[in-house]
């Protein structure tokens, strides 16, 4: 072309323009500068991300500081957290604890925790029904939490060819609309499973490639480790 370079063009969503831009109100932080760093600024809103890893690595606690932050956000406090626990996890001792620790009196604690809706969930059917009512209930959600989605799809796993797969990907639908629907950052926690001696979130290859990013999770002898290990956004390194 008249010995000019032919100039190449990359489509762009104002989504994907909000996020180069670092729009703050488009991440929930965890409330640690270093692990937020470590997560690429926060997570995203609009987006499925899994926390992965085996039991006691903090999967849980991360979760509870992506609670707690987003309820000490002043910027948010018109927004509500869905906390979906399918083993008996979730301890709102635990998150009050965090919220004073920020310097919060039990009063104002006490106050923030009422934005939090717990729904106890023991399988399949039961989380598609909070899914179903959260999508009604008319609530601005900008953080749902599945505490864990291992747990609670974890007869879809066993029953894959025999009408498992067709629930995974009912779920999968009903997540994605409801990130895109609220603009909500929806969370999730595994666990892992070994395939001729190599780790691998539990679930299966549907539920792998459903999410936009995973981190996995470890802990060392005298700390914890977290690395993003899948991203539709980021290089994986």
């Amino acid at each position: 072309m008249n010995g000019e370079e032919e100039l190449t063009y990359e489509q762009e969503s104002a989504f994907d323009l909000f996020l180069h831009l670092k729009a703050p109100w488009l991440r929930l932080k965890c409330g640690c500068t270093d692990v937020d760093e470590m997560i690429h600024g926060g997570i995203i809103r609009g987006e499925l991300t899994e926390l992965v890893g085996s039991i006691s690595v903090g999967k849980t606690q991360m979760c509870l500081s992506l609670t707690a932050s987003m309820l000490l956000d002043s910027e948010m406090d018109s927004y509500d957290v869905l906390y979906i626990d399918t083993n008996g996890s979730f301890r709102s001792t635990r998150l009050l604890n965090m919220l004073m620790a920020r310097r919060h009196n039990i009063e104002g604690a006490a106050k923030l925790l009422s934005r939090v809706v717990v729904a106890r969930v023991y399988g399949e059917h039961d989380l598609k029904k909070v899914l179903i009512a959260a999508e009604k209930c008319g609530k601005e959600f900008a953080l749902i939490i599945i505490d864990s989605i291992g747990a609670a799809l974890a007869e879809t796993a066993v029953t894959y060819l025999e009408g498992g797969k067709e629930i995974q990907e009912d779920i999968i639908v009903r997540l994605h609309r409801l990130a895109h629907s609220l603009g909500c950052a929806v969370v999730s926690t595994n666990h892992l499973v070994y395939w001729n001696d190599c780790p691998a979130p539990s679930l299966g290859r549907k539920w792998n490639s459903a999410v936009h990013s995973r981190f996995l999770m470890a802990k060392l002898p005298e700390s914890y480790y977290i690395q993003l290990i899948r991203s539709t956004r980021y290089e994986v390194v």
